[in-house]
């Protein structure tokens, strides 16, 4: 096996460096890793479907998310009329019961709870194209706060399976057998 060409290597260490970006479609975060998700939503018009599957969720302010507040996130829920499937553990703590019931209240929510859910994933479809994170950091204000790594992986060029991949993998994690729904999106009139 030949070694690969130093000024191959070299450029790639750039641009890591530079961007955290090693191709248009693929991104790699280390700080505000959740951060980075909802910037990519923030920049996106047209929501559809938005998939939140994380153990644990909580409010928090863009102080510390950067461009979207929980608050704005609810609001661009009802605002584009997306769907949003979320995927919790079971509330134990006040703070992730007061997340889960206001994404609940949007009325734009399918909620299901399932125990010893481990799996941090986030996938939005929208007009302007799909993305996905995978990674360690939870949907919480101390995540965003902490050390947490995730990629971020357009629907273009060759991440466009990968986004795919993930996204299915997030419908089966919300139809999961061991799930409890918590609440289901309200249809308007006509759906």
């Amino acid at each position: 096996m030949r070694a690969p060409k130093k000024a191959t290597v070299e450029a790639a260490k750039s641009s890591m460096d530079h961007e955290n970006e090693t191709e248009s479609w693929l991104r790699i975060a280390t700080r505000r890793v959740v951060g980075v998700f909802l910037d990519a939503l923030a920049h996106s018009h047209g929501w559809k479907k938005v998939y939140v599957i994380s153990p644990w969720i909580s409010v928090f302010d863009e102080s510390v998310a950067g461009r979207m507040s929980f608050h704005q996130l609810l609001k661009r829920l009802s605002d584009d009329d997306a769907t949003a499937y979320v995927v919790s553990r079971p509330p134990m703590d006040t703070w992730h019961d007061s997340a889960i019931k206001q994404l609940a209240s949007t009325g734009k929510a399918n909620i299901a709870l399932v125990p010893y859910l481990h799996t941090k994933l986030y996938c939005a479809d929208t007009a302007q194209g799909s993305f996905a994170l995978v990674g360690s950091a939870n949907f919480t204000e101390k995540s965003l706060k902490g050390r947490e790594i995730g990629v971020l992986i357009r629907e273009s060029g060759q991440g466009r399976e990968i986004v795919r991949t993930l996204t299915h993998e997030a419908a089966d994690i919300y139809r999961s057998p061991s799930r409890k729904v918590f609440c289901k999106r309200k249809l308007r009139m006509g759906e």
